[in-house]
């Protein structure tokens, strides 16, 4: 089943810079706040497999959550979308 065709389906807006984007998601549960002592770094092997994109990991709850730098996933989707 296609993410859109869920219920749990949910969009979430992300601005970097002066570009506001909506991300749609499988599905978002909660809001949690995250202290900058709780990021760990990414890990390496992140790196190694072109992920450059993680710039960190959160451990919540005993769940493993990825910090992803928007602006960097925006720049490789940009970079593949066609010119209208």
């Amino acid at each position: 089943m296609a993410a859109a065709d869920k219920n749990e389906t949910r969009m979430i807006i992300v601005q970097v810079g002066d570009i506001e984007v909506g991300w749609i998601v499988d599905e978002a549960n909660d809001v949690i706040t995250v202290h900058q002592e709780e990021v760990e770094s990414s890990p390496e092997s992140a790196e190694k497999e072109g992920q450059s994109w993680v710039t960190g990991i959160i451990k919540h709850d005993q769940r493993l959550f990825n910090i992803i730098h928007a602006g960097a996933v925006l720049d490789k989707s940009v970079q593949g979308a066609p010119v209208h």
